[in-house]
């Protein structure tokens, strides 16, 4: 019951609830346009292939770009 109360905290600091609400509206919407745009110029499969591995080349253009492996956690 405790843990449940705790995923409610970021609402009482108004910093992390505007950085939330500005992440969920602006990035979830160029993120479902970039997966839609992906779709009309293959297909859904691959598009769905590329959202999918978009954290990994993320994480390795990071290592790339900084010279440095990330950490196991």
């Amino acid at each position: 019951m405790a843990q449940r109360k705790r995923n409610f905290d970021i609402w009482k600091n108004k910093k992390d609830a505007k950085d939330m609400l500005l992440f969920s509206l602006i990035g979830m919407l160029f993120m479902q346009y970039g997966y839609f745009l992906a779709i009309g110029h293959s297909n859904a499969a691959t598009a769905t292939v590329l959202q999918y591995l978009a954290p990994v080349m993320i994480v390795i253009y990071v290592s790339i770009r900084y010279h440095k492996m990330p950490s196991f956690f």
